[in-house]
């Protein structure tokens, strides 16, 4: 089962560093970090919603400590940044201190 999985993963790399280089040499670009980051959210590998959470996630560490540790101060600038509602950002803001519990 395991040797599948490796097998389907590497195959998915190389198809799609494949199209990524494909699609860099159409478009004239540089093959860098950025560029195939905003490829796989293009080409919808890497969905907008993984983006946000991400995100939120990254800054919402970032700031914690600079906002004197204050949850809601935090994510109430997180969802003026964003324009997203505080309810959301507080759903993502869950989903981090969950998977820390475990």
């Amino acid at each position: 089962m395991e040797n599948i999985r490796k097998q389907l993963l590497d195959e998915f790399c190389g198809k799609t560093l494949e199209s990524y280089r494909e699609h860099c040499q159409k478009a004239h670009i540089k093959e860098d970090p950025k560029t195939i980051i905003t490829y796989l959210i293009d080409q919808d590998i890497i969905k907008p919603v993984t983006v946000r959470h991400y995100t939120i996630c990254r800054e919402y560490e970032v700031l914690l400590p600079s906002m004197d540790y204050k949850k809601s101060k935090t994510v109430r600038l997180l969802a003026e940044r964003y324009n997203l509602s505080e309810r959301s950002v507080w759903a993502v803001v869950k989903s981090i201190e969950n998977k820390k519990k475990t």
